[in-house]
């Protein structure tokens, strides 16, 4: 890859904004400060909001690990919504121009990246400093450059999507037994059963029921019902 642009340039062949002052911005503790897309992994470069931006209030480490966690997943949900499936990535600076009260040196994100059982794999989280000078190995410029590595994606235009209802889920549920046998262990028998209900149910006359949520736990607590059933008739035959 050729780097005669200069660092900001470079990462804006992969940025989804047409400028930043079009980036929402409404964290109380977190800024973004670009989110990017390749065909490898979707980034947000994110910093802590300034203690100016805080109006002198303490960072609060919980709350703030909170934020982030709802951030990350938001955007993958958002680009799961567009049909883009790549993993989620959060690079922060951690040396920000102006750092919130209590945030150090950012040691205590540090420890969220390692906790596991925090993120579960729903997001990666890279810690780095900042290089307004360049795009340097450690830091955040050099970081995204590495992480998108591939040809830049541009975010799809709205268009028109197939409504997403009863009918809507059966197709697509439909879809994935066919790569499956109803003759295979039991978890796969009950889900085949499950769907045959499910189905059952959406090609009723009147489908704005089952649409309900009330009328859909109805049909699964139906469902759930007969199996318990059959399990207390079946373990009645082996008592007598």
């Amino acid at each position: 890859m050729s780097h005669e642009c200069s660092p900001s340039d470079y990462l804006d062949r992969w940025s989804i904004f047409a400028s930043t002052n079009a980036i929402p911005n409404k964290g109380r503790f977190w800024k973004v400060m670009n989110v990017y897309l390749s065909e490898v992994c979707l980034a947000a470069h994110l910093e802590p909001r300034s203690s100016e931006d805080m109006k002198g209030a303490e960072w609060k480490p919980a709350e703030a690990k909170e934020e982030l966690s709802s951030l990350l997943r938001r955007l993958k949900y958002l680009a799961m919504d567009h049909d883009i499936y790549y993993p989620v990535v959060g690079v922060i600076d951690r040396s920000p121009s102006q750092p919130p009260k209590g945030w150090g040196d950012g040691g205590h994100v540090a420890r969220w990246i390692a906790d596991q059982e925090w993120h579960r794999g729903a997001f990666l989280l890279y810690l780095e400093k900042d290089d307004s000078e360049g795009i340097s190995q450690g830091s955040v410029r050099g970081r995204l450059r590495d992480l998108l590595g591939g040809e830049p994606m541009g975010w799809p235009e709205e268009r028109e999507t197939e409504e997403r209802n009863c009918e809507y889920f059966s197709k697509k549920i439909e879809e994935a037994f066919e790569k499956t046998s109803p003759r295979g262990d039991l978890a796969t028998r009950l889900a085949h059963d499950l769907f045959g209900v499910f189905k059952a149910a959406c090609s009723e006359e009147d489908t704005a029921q089952i649409n309900r949520e009330d009328a859909f736990k109805a049909v699964i607590s139906g469902w759930v019902d007969n199996l318990i059933r059959q399990a207390k008739e079946t373990a009645q035959g082996w008592v007598g």
